[in-house]
């Protein structure tokens, strides 16, 4: 007769240890190039957005490019609520502030 020995549902399956989440960052590029300054025409964009939004808006730049990579507006949304498809929405606000991600308007248009 076989007979199996089951291990407990939980047995091995513990999380990782803060230690062992991260790897190190080995990339040299960022120390050798240095930080990349934000292009004045995505800090004038991200004015026009703040201005036109009427309230905050916080931007995370790319250390070697100066574009946003992460954008929020304090106590609401980047763009007013509005009908259409939410692809259109998005196009729009690229046409608008395309600036901020270092698009310029032939780029994303080819999308």
């Amino acid at each position: 007769m076989l007979s199996l020995a089951l291990a407990p549902v939980g047995f091995g399956l513990q999380p990782p240890r803060p230690e062992d989440r991260v790897l190190p960052d080995f990339d040299i590029r960022e120390s050798m190039l240095g930080r990349a300054p934000t292009p004045p025409q995505v800090r004038n964009a991200l004015n026009r957005l703040g201005g036109q939004l009427g309230r905050q808006v916080t931007a995370r730049f790319h250390p070697r490019t100066g574009a946003a990579r992460l954008l929020t507006a304090q106590g609401g949304a980047l763009t007013p609520p509005g009908g259409g498809p939410p692809e259109a929405i998005a196009r729009g606000f690229l046409a608008s502030y395309g600036d901020l991600f270092g698009l310029s308007p032939r780029i994303w248009r080819a999308w």
